[in-house]
């Protein structure tokens, strides 16, 4: 009979021989992961605190204070990376010294109407991705900064200089940005050219401070131990014969703000922000104005910008007209009745 076995091993070793040397087919295919809610996930970021303000808290400042910079082709970074560097500095801040943290514009939701301008939404959106950037960055380019002002120009001359305090040096400059809402004269930026500024901090807790954007400055030892600052001294008069007429009485809080202007000054039971500067002529002489604005005496001898803010009632002459919504630029002729706080 003949040997079966024998055939059948042949076989099958000659198969085996082929098998090696044939095309295998290809592995079955990993099976595809989940889809990622976009939104979901950008909820579940901008619902992390850091402190006090959640990332969403911090998307909405940032979009406070940068709704109107676009980006240049002239720029040295982007400005979505410009946001980034803002929000930095706001969580910075907020990590460290929680409701003492630098003064901010305060985290508000655009209106529906607002929204709708294509600017304004790309502003937002790009505010909160800036925002869930940093928080989920591994490295801070501000290296710590907690203080962001803008500036209209390349300045880089320290933030709160005086004849004897040398003030915040400049860490990190972005721009120059266009200006998708220019003004002229106070509380304005030009169309072009704007600088944003974004500032370090000392190793103690600073009163708060409100902003713009972005360069980053250190602050120096030559700031006295109790966090003062000589404040002005008038350059210019804010009480002319020519705005005389409008000036009037108010009570308010004075404080020093990060952002553009530095010094804003809140008129108790209303929503609104004065910007403050010298005077009528200050910016003449002056293109930063904003950032050490004259007051009188009786401020100047009690007003620490680093460490408190004063309540007071405050008069006060308008340079612009008032419009909804946009901060005015005034100026302080002078004060009574003044608390300084704490």
């Amino acid at each position: 009979m003949p040997n079966t076995n024998s055939k059948e091993q042949s076989k099958s070793w000659v198969d085996r021989a082929i098998d090696r040397v044939k095309p295998q087919p290809p592995a079955p295919k990993s099976p595809a992961p989940p889809p990622v809610d976009q939104t979901q996930w950008e909820q579940s970021v901008g619902a992390h605190k850091v402190n006090t303000l959640t990332i969403h808290d911090v998307g909405l400042i940032v979009f406070g204070e940068t709704q109107s910079v676009t980006h240049s082709d002239k720029a040295n970074d982007t400005i979505g990376g410009a946001r980034e560097k803002v929000a930095h500095a706001v969580i910075n801040g907020d990590t460290q010294f929680g409701h003492h943290r630098p003064k901010t514009t305060p985290p508000i939701e655009p209106s529906g109407k607002a929204m709708r301008d294509p600017v304004t939404n790309a502003a937002y959106v790009s505010s909160l991705g800036a925002a869930r950037e940093a928080y989920l960055s591994p490295m801070d380019p501000t290296h710590g900064a907690m203080h962001f002002n803008l500036r209209p120009n390349a300045d880089r001359s320290n933030f709160e200089r005086g004849p004897h305090e040398p003030g915040f040096k400049i860490r990190t400059q972005s721009g120059p940005f266009d200006n998708s809402n220019p003004k002229t004269g106070k509380n304005g930026l030009p169309a072009r050219g704007i600088l944003s500024i974004r500032m370090g901090s000392s190793k103690r807790a600073l009163f708060p401070v409100a902003g713009v954007m972005i360069s980053c400055l250190l602050l120096v030892s030559s700031w006295g131990q109790d966090g003062s600052h000589q404040v002005s001294k008038r350059k210019t008069a804010c009480k002319t014969p020519e705005n005389a007429a409008i000036c009037y009485w108010a009570h308010g809080r004075l404080s020093l703000y990060n952002g553009t202007p530095s010094f804003r000054l809140w008129k108790i039971g209303t929503h609104r922000i004065l910007g403050i500067y010298s005077g009528p002529e200050g910016e003449k002489l002056d293109e930063l104005d904003n950032e050490h604005p004259g007051f009188p005496a009786s401020i100047r001898q009690l007003f620490k910008p680093l460490s408190n803010q004063i309540f007071a009632d405050f008069e006060i002459c308008p340079l612009e007209p008032e419009h909804t919504g946009v901060m005015q630029a005034a100026c302080v002729e002078s004060a009574k009745n003044i608390v300084v706080d704490p």
